[in-house]
């Protein structure tokens, strides 16, 4: 089996169903791709351009330009994605209760954590690459200036 298909962000759960799987090993393989864990955060935030990891009071935070665009919060499984309050309105309607704001100043400023044992693998790489350009983006407009 060609897993290549699944590890698209476009895949489709529908087309997935539809072909049968040949053992449980497959289905693991399938379920995995699905899900967002830490070394799946990690991974990805280190995947762009510049960034660094550093420690956030005891929690690991990825940083672009000396500013923090995600942190993650080991023991509840939860990472917290600093977007805008455009963006964070926008992500957390697409899952309630999996996405949500941050509770305080920090929420209200577009802190929003997400759910990572539930969170669509898909939109959570979204709101990474969002907030990742957030910061560039800013930060390439103050050069112009």
């Amino acid at each position: 089996m060609d897993y290549s298909y699944f590890c698209s962000s476009n895949a489709s759960l529908t087309k997935f169903l539809v072909s049968p799987l040949n053992n449980s090993a497959e289905i693991l393989l399938f379920i995995t791709l699905l899900m967002v864990t830490i070394e799946t955060c990690r991974n990805l935030a280190l995947a762009f351009p510049d960034v660094v990891e550093q420690d956030h009071f005891g929690i690991p935070s990825f940083r672009i330009n000396k500013k923090i665009f995600i942190t993650l919060r080991l023991n509840e499984n939860i990472a917290m994605i600093k977007l805008t309050e455009l963006n964070q309105s926008i992500f957390t309607a697409a899952q309630p209760g999996i996405i949500y704001p941050v509770n305080g100043y920090w929420g209200r400023q577009g802190a929003t954590f997400f759910d990572l044992a539930k969170v669509k693998k898909t939109i959570f790489i979204n709101a990474l690459k969002t907030a990742y350009e957030n910061i560039t983006i800013k930060k390439s407009a103050k050069k112009k200036v």
